[in-house]
């Protein structure tokens, strides 16, 4: 393909840049115009207890790597430097949205030093619990909100890591907003050990 400009005979980093222009994606960097309204780089690794969103509900895993929200939901954890962390008014334990012009993701603050000021980490595929299927994740899947388009425009590849996104803190209002427009996600059921349970998606007993 000699005139795909992502994919050049010889592998190198290309920064990207405007359909018109022949590209298949744009820049998602902190340089980038974007970073104006998204300044914090997300970091996504997967999970060293789960393989993608499998084994996800296995209490003694789940103690690990979740962070018990003052909703009593139990959110995958967001790894935020203090510096960024108190720029926004979060502390640890805070329910958090993870957000970009893709919707929104929701986890469970952990401020700390593992991760450098202008980034933050969450592990990849938590789960699949959507307050609205479209636009509000609660169960910790950042895969919601990374980049759709291909990497090439002759292959296709995720872009599952290093995109651009902001983080603010969600307020009772906010989530007692939810709460009345999608009542429904609210009353699937859920169990705090093991998440949410079959019954809360299956519908006339299932098999």
């Amino acid at each position: 393909m000699p005139d795909d400009k992502e994919r050049n005979p010889l592998a190198r980093y290309v920064r990207g840049g405007p359909a018109s222009e022949g590209w298949s994606h744009n820049e998602d960097r902190l340089i980038s115009e974007r970073a104006a309204d998204y300044p914090l780089l997300m970091v996504c690794n997967t999970s060293i207890w789960k393989h993608h969103s499998m084994l996800a509900d296995i209490p003694w895993t789940r103690e690990i790597e979740k962070v018990i929200g003052w909703d009593g939901y139990v959110y995958m954890f967001l790894y935020i430097n203090p510096t960024d962390a108190d720029a926004r008014g979060i502390k640890d334990g805070d329910i958090v949205k993870i957000y970009n012009e893709r919707g929104i993701v929701l986890g469970g603050a952990v401020v700390s030093q593992k991760v450098i000021a202008g980034a933050v980490n969450m592990d990849k595929a938590g789960g699949t619990d959507h307050i609205d299927p479209i636009k509000i994740n609660r169960g910790g899947s950042p895969n919601c909100i990374n980049p759709i388009t291909p990497l090439s425009e002759n292959a296709y590849g995720l872009a599952a890591t290093g995109y651009l996104i902001e983080v603010a803190k969600v307020t009772g209002a906010e989530m007692q907003e939810w709460r009345e427009t999608y009542p429904e996600a609210f009353a699937r059921e859920y169990d705090p050990a093991y998440g949410p349970l079959f019954n809360g998606w299956v519908e006339e007993g299932g098999i």
